[in-house]
C-alpha cells in the first residue's frame, strides 16, 4: 500500500508542473503578440513655377496685367503734312514694344489691334480705316524664359489709311471727317495694342 504522505508530494509536484506548464505556455503567446511599431506622417513640398510677362519700351517695362499699359514711345509720320503731335487720314504710327518673358516656364505670345475708342468715352471710335500690322507678318510667337533669349522687340505699325480717290459719300470719310470736325485738341482716339502671353504646353 502506498504511503499516503508520499501520495501528496505526488500531488503537489503535479500541481507546480502544471503551472509552470501554463506559466510557459502564457509567456509563449504574449511574445507572439509582442512587436515594435512606429507610425509617422511624411510630407513632399514643390515650388510653383513663376509666371510674370513684361512689356513696354525697352527699360520701362512694366507687368502685362488687363489694367493694360500706356505706350509712349511710338512715332507718328504723316503722308497728309498734320501738325506735329496730331494724326490724320494717312498718318503711320509706329511702336516699338518689347515683350520679356521673366517666368520659370516658356510662353505663347499673340499680338494684335484692339478696338479703336474714344479716349474720353470709352466707346467705340467707327474709324474703318485704321489698321495694325506686326514685322514680319507674325501675329504670334514662342517666347522661352531662358535668360537671354526671353525676350523680343515687336514692331507694330499702325495705319489711318487714306486715299485721294475717296468721296465725300464714303462711309469711311464720314466717319473720318466726324472725328475731324470736332472742337480742336478734343478728338482723342486711344489705340490698344492687344498682348495675350499663355503658358506653353508641349503636347
Amino acid at each position: 500500500m502506498v504511503n499516503t504522505q508520499e501520495q501528496k508530494k505526488d500531488k503537489k509536484g503535479l500541481i507546480v508542473l502544471v503551472l509552470l506548464l501554463v506559466a510557459v505556455v502564457s509567456t509563449t503567446f504574449a511574445v507572439t503578440f509582442s512587436r515594435y511599431m512606429t507610425k509617422g506622417d511624411a510630407t513632399s513640398s514643390a515650388i510653383v513655377a513663376h509666371w510674370q510677362i513684361d512689356v513696354g519700351e525697352a527699360g520701362s517695362l512694366q507687368t502685362l496685367t488687363e489694367q493694360g499699359l500706356d505706350l509712349t514711345g511710338c512715332t507718328w509720320t504723316s503722308s497728309s503734312n498734320a501738325e506735329t503731335g496730331t494724326i490724320a487720314p494717312g498718318s503711320v504710327g509706329t511702336c516699338v514694344v518689347r515683350i520679356e518673358n521673366n517666368s520659370d516656364v516658356d510662353a505663347e505670345i499673340s499680338v494684335g489691334l484692339g478696338q479703336i475708342v474714344d479716349h474720353e468715352t470709352q466707346q467705340a471710335a467707327g474709324i474703318t480705316t485704321m489698321s495694325a500690322t506686326l514685322e514680319n507678318g507674325a501675329s504670334s510667337f514662342d517666347l522661352p524664359h531662358t535668360a537671354g533669349s526671353n525676350y523680343r522687340d515687336v514692331t507694330i505699325t499702325v495705319t489711318w489709311d487714306a486715299s485721294a480717290a475717296a468721296d465725300v459719300d464714303d462711309d469711311e470719310t464720314v466717319a473720318d471727317t466726324q472725328w475731324g470736325s470736332k472742337e480742336q485738341g478734343t478728338a482723342q482716339l486711344d489705340i490698344p495694342i492687344t498682348i495675350t502671353a499663355a503658358q506653353k504646353i508641349t503636347p
